[in-house]
């Protein structure tokens, strides 16, 4: 009776340990939506810090995440946050949509690995608005306030990007006029030069009626003085001027540019791209 009691506890304990082998794969650490390598936060700040995140990312349904590290292990930055978001099972759904932000300390540098609506929801002009949101953060050493303001970005993505309008650089700058056809400059310039050419002939014209003096003469001589010439009056006057405008041409590429992809050392599609220096 007693190796019969034995066996069934080894088997109870054996179907336990069975059960709590995949949660303790499910609870690993490495799928924490935080991960301060860097120590940069107070446990009351990790704690916040993690709330956060997780309601953002509960929210859309994808993974929002940061990683603090103190060096790259010899990798890029791009190289190191793709292979991390992919290694440690960052993504969800079949495209693996997520955002990961990796803040290196030793590099100062920052970086944002994007993967399935992530990909649509930070464009590469999106990305350039947040390095001038998060960046000041990072600088100053408000790294909860970054956190804060990372969450704000993704929420204002996310809720852009599903409604079918991602932050992107589409029309014209704000204060920025549309561009002037050939045309309306030509006959700016045509307007220009007649108004300039009536100006002066009035001018002359109203000159010339104030000789009522003068008489034509068959020879110069008749304009001639022995005491030389001698002025009696010495005047400028303003008769006309002319703009051309010419457009500069910008160079900032196409309107609605969208993401750039690439591939990571584990054949899997990313976004997103360095956010500069802090």
């Amino acid at each position: 009776m007693a190796k019969t009691l034995k066996k069934i506890a080894v088997f109870l304990a054996a179907f336990v340990l069975c059960l709590a082998f995949p949660l303790a794969i499910l609870a690993d650490t490495s799928a924490a939506k935080l991960i301060d390598d860097a120590n940069l936060f107070s446990s009351s700040e990790y704690e916040e810090a993690t709330a956060i995140l997780e309601e953002v990312s509960n929210k859309y349904g994808v993974d929002i995440a940061i990683l603090t590290v103190n060096g790259l292990q010899g990798k890029t930055i791009r190289d190191f946050s793709d292979d991390f978001y992919n290694e440690h099972g960052y993504g969800t759904g079949e495209d693996k949509s997520g955002v990961l932000w990796v803040i290196d300390m030793d590099s100062r540098e920052s970086y944002i690995s994007t993967s399935g609506e992530g990909i649509s929801a930070v464009t590469d002009y999106g990305k350039d608005l947040m390095a001038g949101r998060l960046n000041p953060y990072l600088s100053s050493g408000d790294y909860l306030g970054a956190v804060r303001e990372y969450s704000q970005v993704m929420d204002e993505y996310f809720q852009a990007e599903r409604s079918g309008q991602p932050i992107d650089n589409y029309g014209p700058e704000p204060g920025e006029r549309e561009p002037v056809g050939a045309g309306t400059y030509a006959a700016g310039g045509v307007a220009s030069v007649a108004g300039g050419f009536g100006l002066s002939f009035a001018a002359t014209g109203a000159m010339k009626r104030k000789m009522k003096s003068v008489r034509r003469q068959s020879s110069a001589n008749a304009y001639a003085s022995n005491a030389g010439i001698q002025l009696t009056e010495n005047t400028d006057r303003y008769l006309y001027h002319r703009i051309v405008a010419v457009p500069i041409p910008r160079n900032d590429g196409p309107r609605g540019g969208g993401s750039s992809v690439h591939m990571s050392s584990g054949g899997h599609m990313h976004g997103g791209g360095s956010l500069g220096n802090f």
